[in-house]
């Protein structure tokens, strides 16, 4: 789902939504604006801000486990689904590399965020290198 939603480069979107133990408020990560970064832009300030906003709670520990993501390892359920996507992973994207950065660069925008409004870049600089090496849309 990852690999066709991140660089499939069809009409579908990637969400990743979780629920935090915290506080048991659900955040998530998007492809674009969620409905309510539309609503709050009436209110003021820009879209963009708003959906930074949102996606900084998502949990440290989620975002730490897809900049580990190796796509290569994963198993399928069925032999001939694990052919079927290691096919198309080397044939749409020249192997697991570059899924890997895509989805390390999907999940890492909360945490690019936070930093670039900390002035981080020593941080920031291995995200974005992630970014750029990988498939977002």
């Amino acid at each position: 789902e990852m690999f066709i939603a991140l660089v499939s480069f069809s009409h579908l979107l990637f969400d990743a939504y979780t629920v935090r133990e915290d506080d048991g408020k659900v955040v998530g990560l998007c492809d674009g604006l969620a409905a309510v970064d539309q609503v709050l832009r009436v209110e003021g300030g820009t879209f963009a801000s708003f959906k930074a906003e949102r996606e900084s709670g998502f949990p440290e520990a989620l975002v730490d486990a897809a900049l580990a993501f190796d796509g290569s390892i994963a198993e399928a359920s069925k032999e001939k689904d694990a052919e079927t996507i290691d096919k198309e992973v080397h044939d749409k994207l020249g192997g697991y590399t570059a899924l890997n950065h895509t989805v390390a660069a999907s999940f890492s925008a909360s945490r690019r965020n936070a930093l670039m409004r900390k002035g981080d870049l020593m941080q920031l600089q291995p995200l974005l290198g992630r970014v750029k090496r990988s498939r977002l849309r």
